[in-house]
């Protein structure tokens, strides 16, 4: 066998389609796998020295094929894609077409060679993996060397406003924030050395002048020089996590700089965790309360009852405690109001949560308050007190007078209560001294005067 007859044979048996013209477009070769496609297709065998291009393939097919060899006539080395309806099956083939121009010894161009691969398993395979991709509500994108989308899935519509082929071709910097340039290029250079980038947030410019929020995932392939990149709507995992991070703020605000002090207690009262409040509230630093029980620094005469409401806490979410003494720094006790929250289900805290507040001068002045009245109540002088204003008639109001004062004018507290001082004057009252207390009065200046009132039953005495 010669090595002409076995090169035949190999080029017969291939299921590729072999062929080959000359400058006159008239068919030179063709193999069988050609011959036969060319009789299913048109009815008619094809003859080698015959014109190659003929009518029967559909509008346009000799234009555009007259268009194809030319170029390889003309010296250009290419590939297409082209698909027929195999007349058959009636299914939709796919080849790959191979246009080599071949020179002679003179270095023209004498022939076009032409070789077509079946490609219809791999289209398909590529038309379902497209297909996938647009199903996707992510976007999936390639990008090359300088920065340009090189593939963009049908998801870029929604996400970005932007149909896959309006993108492709165009440079990703483009659409970025320009707020998020540098952190962007950082990152690029951070993927182009082979870190595989999992979380990394930027925001677009969408076709509308919105903003869309992308939360990248990529990598950089160094062998095609391809980066591959998955973008998601990052939208409500920011927001969701400026949310924590306000959250989280006011937390601190609260905890570290508040007036409040925040402590976590177990089911028996030990300390779990203090807030660092209570350096300003008690004096002592939050590390010197752990390991210690709450009770042990309680006044012992209030141990009792706020015994009770820790009990109460277990099988309530929330228990309001009457304050109690508690001990400071300097060993002096100090007021607390406290509210409790059962927080022992919660995972994140798994204790008793109690908000304290230092009541102690509240509670002094209110002791004082009670100790001043105690003492304007059982005196032997008659007392009265008015409200500061008004100056002018009617004048201020009696809003107190004590047993002393009901006992002295025979007027009881209801009837006095409402009314003003003048209703003790009368016709001997001295008018230039109470003149000279209402002037005194509108300076906010003390003033003694002596003058005449009058009891209910109309008896004058001397005050």
């Amino acid at each position: 066998m010669t090595e002409n007859y076995l090169s035949n044979l190999l080029l017969d048996q291939s299921k590729d389609l072999i062929w080959m013209i000359d400058i006159d477009l008239k068919l030179v070769y063709a193999n069988k796998s050609y011959l036969n496609l060319m009789k299913a297709m048109t009815g008619v065998e094809k003859k080698l020295n015959e014109p190659i291009l003929v009518e029967g393939f559909g509008e346009g097919y000799i234009e555009k094929w007259t268009l194809y060899y030319n170029r390889a006539i003309e010296g250009e080395y290419f590939e297409i894609e082209e698909h027929y309806s195999h007349p058959e099956t009636n299914e939709i083939q796919y080849g790959q077409i191979t246009f080599k121009p071949l020179t002679g010894d003179n270095n023209k161009i004498v022939a076009v060679a032409c070789q077509s691969r079946d490609i219809t398993r791999i289209v398909k395979q590529r038309s379902e993996a497209n297909q996938l991709m647009d199903a996707t509500l992510d976007v999936f994108c390639t990008i090359n060397e300088q920065g340009n989308f090189v593939y963009v899935n049908a998801a870029a519509i929604n996400h970005w406003g932007y149909l896959p082929e309006e993108l492709i071709g165009k440079a990703y910097a483009d659409l970025i924030l320009e707020e998020n340039v540098p952190k962007t290029n950082d990152i690029e250079v951070a993927i182009r050395s082979g870190q595989d980038i999992k979380t990394f947030v930027n925001r677009y410019k969408k076709k509308d002048g919105t903003i869309a929020y992308n939360l990248w995932s990529a990598r950089w392939d160094d062998h095609v020089k391809l980066m591959y990149a998955v973008a998601r709507d990052g939208k409500e995992k920011i927001e969701q996590e400026k949310i924590i991070q306000q959250s989280e703020q006011r937390f601190k605000a609260l905890v570290q700089k508040g007036c409040d002090l925040i402590t976590i207690l177990d089911a028996e009262g030990n300390y779990i965790y203090v807030s660092p409040t209570s350096t300003a509230v008690l004096g002592m630093r939050p590390e010197e309360f752990i390991g210690l029980n709450a009770f042990q620094l309680i006044h012992p005469d209030d141990v009792e009852k706020t015994l009770t409401s820790l009990q109460k806490i277990i099988t309530e979410n929330k228990v309001i405690v009457e304050p109690f003494r508690f001990q400071n720094h300097k060993k002096e006790w100090r007021w607390l109001e406290t509210v409790l929250t059962n927080m022992l289900d919660n995972p994140a805290v798994r204790g008793i949560v109690a908000n304290s507040r230092d009541i102690t001068d509240s509670i002094n002045e209110k002791h004082q308050l009670q100790l001043l009245e105690s003492v304007i109540t059982h005196t032997n002088d008659s007392i009265l007190i008015t409200e500061a204003e008004p100056f002018d008639e009617p004048g201020p109001r009696i809003i107190f007078v004590n047993k002393a004062f009901t006992k002295m004018t025979g007027y009881t507290a209801a009837e006095a209560i409402g009314k003003t001082p003048r209703m003790l004057q009368g016709p001997n009252s001295n008018k230039e001294e109470l003149t000279k207390l209402s002037q005194a009065i509108r300076n906010w200046e003390p003033y003694e005067i002596t003058t005449i009132n009058y009891k209910k039953n109309g008896e004058e005495f001397w005050v």
